[in-house]
């Protein structure tokens, strides 16, 4: 039963009367009306009626003479949820158009110069109800691309600091746009939603350059935003990073190297230091070698001493006197040369760091007899040590192992294949250091340093407690095999050590009729090392050696086991296992393929995050304990120290321009080249008995030399050189001048230098009373300024200022500086009548107490 709309309106109203019984009584018969409407006191069982659909104008665009699918239907509906279908379509007037089967509509343009055009539809529900609509349609031009409002460009980004960019765009067209971004480092993220990058780099990615593509699409048209952000090191550099630096790269910082780097930058510096000159560069620039610098000495010293009688230095006389001319030309190394700024000696600081590190490693020393009279040897060891300090370590093994200061020292020169007659066998010695000691260590490692116990050295930590050996006896023995035919250039008889006989300067000479064959054992002439099978007789001289040193080089533990022992002697005892992987990583790739760049690892190590994050400055488990060597040479850098002359050597002559402090392992228990074995003056891993050491598992390899003893030793060494050996105290307190205070001493000296408080002094009579000419005037002066101090207690802060930049790094803690400078106020030790000599004992007494302080023994 259908009801009108009239009729709907009322039937409340009728309704109403019915219930109240106002049309009839209960017994009335039901009432028609219209006979369209039955109205009954039973149930309304009428129907809803149909509603109409309802139709939503389009809008579209198309290019001039294009096409353009519109889905008519998507924006329209139906109340009933009827399923609508379009039966009606309008004549556009400048194109046509045509119905698909799906409901869609193919709009055609004409290719007219006209800007819009559009056209009517309807739409049906299948029940006879209709509703129309007009599509509206924009004729552009082609599509336009997208331009952006805001993007990136290059830039260089600190590193440590936080970057953040957002890019904007528009479409011309309106097109809805989407945004991505491909090649991101791993340091920077992209929102999609917000279309911001946002990241901060390490030092890890110092240096590096990473160039950037955002894309930006309206579905038909993109357009690119690329760009290039590279990473820089943070500026200006403090004096504090500075110090940091040249603590690890150094024999020690001064004020003028502390300004060159921050001129430079970290990575400037460091970079300068890589490229630098050296005495390698040319024979002919008048910069010396060791081998070189310990033969002028040598000659100098002693002109009546045959050097030279047998045609090689030294081969005849074999003097003892060499180790001490050696030490001193690595003194002059260390400290260079002050009093000539014209000198390139000592400036490249960072290879001969670097030199002295690997003589940690690579150990050669005087400890064995013939050696010590050998000093040329020694020299000309330290030479390759230095020379390859930036080369590659695969061509200093082979160096190495040429050696003729390593070939005695651990007998692989002169050794000799097996005899049967005695039942004599190659010597071990060299073969189970070079593996042991030189390449790859005692057990299995992975490229972070931690036992290797599944073989790939690529996936860690492993789990397990097991340790996996790296070599078996049988190893040794076959690789001893390989170590034999080796002896000192013009050598009179294989294998002789005898004075008058053979060349420690250049390289052993290979005798392939004392190589082994196996021809007595009935062998082969094959070995088999660490699993690998090759001739005794391979490689270009037939001796195997080669064949050998490649097959330890190229052994994964190689990689972090050298890369940990830099490491630990650059900058910190306890690496990370993530600085060790990324400084190994560089070990086995330089980035151009090649592994073991040395120049390359060195780098990798200094711009490491834990090398140069100032966060690892007040990490109690990051840093290292000074070696007693280095700490002496900080201080004698420090205080400008400069060779003293006038002093006697052992020929009598009258020296000058020689360091001289010939056997520092006295005081030290190190020297150059003086290991009293080739376990090195200590262990790698040793750990002092302390609870917190062992509870963490930290190694501190220099303690194990810093014995009550040795600490003793060096206080009275700093105690001495300071009173004794400093300049203003010999002319202006003893009233000597410095030729009569050199000739005071001879080549049985333990020491000859010259200290210099000249910056100090300077420092704080300015600071006193606003002058530079040594009397002091004010020193005892008790009047107060408006803070109520003393100029001595002003000129007393001057000089902890400076001292606290040039041996500290400007770390001083509040509360040591507070005690230093109330005993540097009241003790009567600083009271020495003479204002100079007050002056000068409390600046002994400032510089003493420094260097004698944990904060200076320990580099941080």
């Amino acid at each position: 039963m259908e009801v009108s709309n009239s009729l709907k309106q009322l039937l409340p109203i009728l309704l109403f009367l019915v219930l109240a019984g106002c049309l009839n009584d209960e017994n009335s018969a039901p009432v028609a009306i219209d006979d369209t409407i039955t109205l009954d006191q039973g149930n309304d069982t009428t129907a809803p009626a149909n509603q109409p659909p309802i139709a939503v104008d389009d809008r579209a665009s198309v290019a001039p003479g294009g096409r353009v699918t519109i889905d008519l239907l998507s924006n329209d509906s139906d109340p009933e949820n009827a399923l609508l279908s379009v039966d009606n379509l309008g004549n556009p007037q400048h194109g046509d158009v045509t119905l698909e089967s799906n409901g869609a509509v193919i709009y055609r343009h004409d290719g007219s110069n006209t800007g819009s055009d559009g056209f009517s539809y309807s739409i049906s529900d299948g029940s006879n109800l209709s509703a129309e609509a007009n599509v509206s349609i924009t004729i552009r031009a082609d599509n336009q691309p997208p331009v952006f409002i805001h993007q990136g460009s290059d830039i260089q980004l600190a590193v440590d600091t936080r970057y953040e960019l957002s890019v904007e765009a528009e479409d011309p067209d309106g097109d809805m746009l989407t945004y991505s971004v491909s090649q991101l480092p791993d340091w920077l993220d992209f929102s999609t939603t917000t279309h911001t990058l946002t990241g901060q780099p390490t030092w890890a990615d110092l240096g590096n350059s990473y160039p950037v593509v955002i894309t930006v699409d309206d579905g038909e048209l993109s357009i690119e935003n690329r760009f290039t952000i590279t990473l820089a090191e943070p500026r200006p550099v403090t004096d504090t990073a500075a110090h940091r630096l040249l603590l690890q790269a150094t024999y020690g910082p001064t004020l003028d190297e502390i300004e060159r780097v921050k001129r430079l930058g970290v990575v400037g510096w460091i970079d300068h230091q890589l490229a630098m000159r050296s005495a390698y560069s040319s024979a002919s620039d008048g910069w010396l070698s060791h081998l070189q610098r310990t033969r002028d000495i040598a000659v100098r010293a002693e002109p009546a001493n045959p050097w030279f009688s047998g045609g090689v230095f030294n081969q005849s006389t074999a003097d003892r006197s060499t180790l001490d001319y050696q030490m001193a030309a690595w003194w002059e190394n260390a400290l260079g040369k002050p009093s000539n700024p014209n000198s390139e000696v000592g400036s490249d600081q960072l290879r001969q760091r670097v030199a002295y590190a690997l003589s940690q490693l690579l150990v050669a020393s005087d400890s064995v007899p013939v050696m010590a009279s050998r000093g040329e040897a020694l020299a000309a060891y330290y030479d390759l040590l230095a020379r390859h300090a930036f080369g590659n370590y695969r061509t200093l093994l082979g160096a190495i192992a040429r050696s003729p200061a390593m070939g005695v020292y651990l007998s692989h020169q002169g050794n000799r294949k097996t005899d049967p007659s005695t039942g004599a066998r190659p010597d071990e010695n060299f073969a189970r250091e070079v593996i042991q000691l030189f390449a790859i260590g005692l057990y299995e490692l992975n490229l972070d340093g931690s036992p290797n116990r599944d073989g790939d050295s690529n996936s860690y930590p492993d789990p397990g407690s097991s340790l996996i050996p790296t070599y078996t006896q049988n190893d040794i023995e076959e690789l001893a095999k390989v170590m034999t035919g080796w002896d000192l250039a013009t050598n009179s008889s294989y294998g002789r050590l005898v004075k008058r006989d053979g060349d420690y300067t250049r390289p052993m000479v290979f005798h392939p009729e004392h190589h082994e064959d196996e021809s007595a054992s009935g062998g082969d002439g094959y070995v088999t090392v660490l699993g690998q099978r090759f001739a005794l007789d391979s490689g270009n001289d037939r001796s195997g050696l080669d064949s050998a040193l490649d097959l330890l080089f190229n052994h994964p533990n190689v990689a972090p086991y050298v890369s940990r022992h830099l490491i630990q002697r650059l900058v910190t005892s306890n690496p990370s296992s993530a600085y060790l992987a990324r400084v190994a990583q560089v070990f086995n790739d330089n980035g151009s393929g090649a592994k073991g760049d040395l120049k390359a690892v060195v780098r990798a190590i200094l711009v490491d995050p834990e090398a140069r994050d100032g966060r690892y400055l007040i990490d109690p488990s990051h840093g290292k304990a000074k070696e007693p060597l280095l700490a002496f040479t900080h201080l004698l850098r420090a205080l400008h120290t400069t060779p003293l002359a006038g002093w006697i050597s052992q020929g009598g002559e009258t020296m000058n321009g020689v360091y001289w402090f010939r056997a520092p392992q006295n005081r030290f228990g190190q020297g150059p080249l003086r290991s009293p074995t080739v376990f090195n003056f200590y262990s790698p891993n040793h750990i002092p008995r302390d609870n917190r050491f062992i509870s963490h598992g930290l190694v501190a390899p220099e303690l194990q030399i810093q014995t009550d003893q040795m600490l003793i030793e060096y206080n009275n060494l700093i105690f001495s050189t300071l009173n004794g050996f400093e300049k203003n105290r010999v002319i202006h307190l003893d009233g000597d001048t410095l030729t009569e205070f050199g000739a005071s001493f001879d080549s049985g000296s333990e020491k000859i230098l010259l200290t210099s408080f000249d910056t100090e002094l300077a420092i704080f009579e300015q600071a006193l009373e606003g002058d530079r000419n040594k009397d002091f005037a004010s020193i005892d002066d008790t009047s107060v300024d408006s803070e109520g101090d003393t100029p001595k207690a002003n000129a007393i802060d001057a000089l902890l200022d400076h001292l606290d930049l040039l041996l500290l790094g400007g770390q001083m803690s509040s509360e040591y500086r507070s005690a230093l400078k109330h005993y540097l106020l009241v003790s009567t030790g600083t009271n020495q009548g003479s204002p100079l000599a007050e002056a000068h004992s409390l600046i002994r007494d400032a510089v003493t107490m420094i260097v004698t302080s944990s904060s200076y023994m320990i580099q941080k």
